[in-house]
Order: C-alpha cells, then structure tokens, then sequence
C-alpha cells in the first residue's frame, strides 16, 4: 500500500487507515478466512512483502489467488477504499481554500507553459518531449 502523509497530522495516512475501526475489523477479518485457506498472514501486506523470485512460482500463484478469494469475501478492498474516501472527502472540505488557490496557480502556470511552448524558439523543446518513454533525449535541442 502506498504512503501518504496526511496535511495537519504528520502521519502516514496508511498507518492511519490501518488503525480505523472498520479497517482492523475488515484485516482480523481477512485474516481467519485467510488462514482456513492455508495462508498464514496477519495483514493484507505481508504476501507481497515476501521475497518472491522474478518468475512467479507454483506457490506464488497459489497465495495469490487464495488472497484475492479472501480480499473478495472479506469485502477488504471496498472497505479499505470507502473509509480511505471519507479521510480525503473531510481533508479536501477542510482546505478548501487552499485547494482553490492552487488550482488557480496550477491553471496560471499552465496558461503560461503552453503560451511558451506556442513560440518558434520552442519547437526542439516539444520534439524532445515527444520521445519514447525511457528513452534520453536532450530537453533542448543545441545548435
């Protein structure tokens, strides 16, 4: 799971999420239904936290498709993602204002990006950015 740090709380939104009612009930959950299918997990994380090797295995394969079967009777995921919304939904009504100001920024800053990328001395600048993705090209095109 990805880490976010909430805005006001200096802490991991994830660790957070984790600790909300719904949430431990959901993973204690996810963790019985996981076990009488053989898995032996305490937390949604800890099968893809194993070292696996780069070609999937015959065991890999099984736990994963013994932690979906669990994650969708559990109801895990829609769970996860509904008290996850209400965290956002509260911390997007809480800054609202600053929210606004940036997207004024954001759309002052873009205006002004594509007026300059409209100019004749831009024209290397935009081939560059239309290369293949991972591939190294030079941002500005030298004589």
């Amino acid at each position: 799971m990805p880490t976010l740090t909430l805005p006001g709380t200096g802490q991991p939104g994830t660790n957070r999420l984790r600790r909300r009612r719904l949430v431990v009930i959901a993973v204690a959950v996810l963790a019985i239904v996981a076990s009488a299918g053989g898995l032996r997990y305490r937390n949604p994380g800890q099968a893809q936290d194993r070292n696996w090797p780069a070609t999937p295995t015959p065991a890999e394969i099984t736990t994963a498709v013994a932690d979906v079967r669990c994650k969708t009777q559990t109801n895990l995921v829609n769970t996860w993602l509904t008290v996850e919304a209400a965290y956002q939904a509260a911390l997007i009504s809480q800054n609202l204002t600053a929210l606004a100001r940036l997207q004024a920024s954001f759309g002052r800053l873009l205006s002004r990006a594509e007026t300059l990328l409209r100019l004749p001395s831009a024209a290397g600048i935009v081939r560059a950015s239309q290369g293949r993705p991972g591939q190294r090209r030079p941002v500005i095109n030298l004589p």
